[in-house]
């Protein structure tokens, strides 16, 4: 099991650094299996300034990808960037093309969903497109209708054939 956490951001934010955090990822450093890291963001705090306040954490979505050769991937990505599910498996470097930006106009980031979370109703648009694939099923969604919020922690998805 491979365990990522999301260390860029997809929109404008400011003031924001990267920290370290721990994690265990042997697959990411199989030379030293026992070494463990991760980053995360946070609100930058000068370091010169005396009225600095600890930052508060994000809450953590955590989610379950299956890529098409059926290797899973651990995602953890915070809540409050206004991501979709295809801009956090682009960012992963999954194997998903997001072609139209996430319009619901190209279905290259179609996916399954695995998990029983009530996601929100497919738009028209989303229907529309699902219908011209060839491999859809009653569980086929487009991950970038997906907005990533506490509702979809955990969620499991499997990408779709190319």
């Amino acid at each position: 099991m491979l365990t990522l956490l999301i260390p860029v951001v997809l929109r404008a934010r400011q003031n924001l650094v990267l920290r370290e955090t721990n994690y265990t990822s042997p697959e990411l450093l199989e030379s030293e299996p026992n070494r463990t890291f991760a980053l995360s963001m946070m609100p930058h705090m000068p370091e010169n300034n005396p009225n600095e306040t600890q930052a508060t954490e994000d809450v953590l979505i955590r989610l379950e990808v299956f890529d098409r050769d059926d290797e899973q991937h651990v995602i953890e990505v915070p809540s409050d960037l206004g991501l979709n599910v295809m801009e956090v498996c682009k960012a992963s470097d999954l194997a998903i093309e997001g072609t139209c930006g996430g319009m619901a106009l190209c279905g290259s980031c179609h996916v399954y969903i695995l998990s029983d979370h009530k996601l929100s109703e497919r738009s028209d648009e989303e229907e529309e497109m699902l219908d011209k694939l060839f491999s859809t099923e009653d569980n086929s969604r487009l991950c970038c209708q997906i907005r990533v919020d506490e509702r979809i922690d955990g969620l499991k998805i499997k990408l779709a054939p190319e």
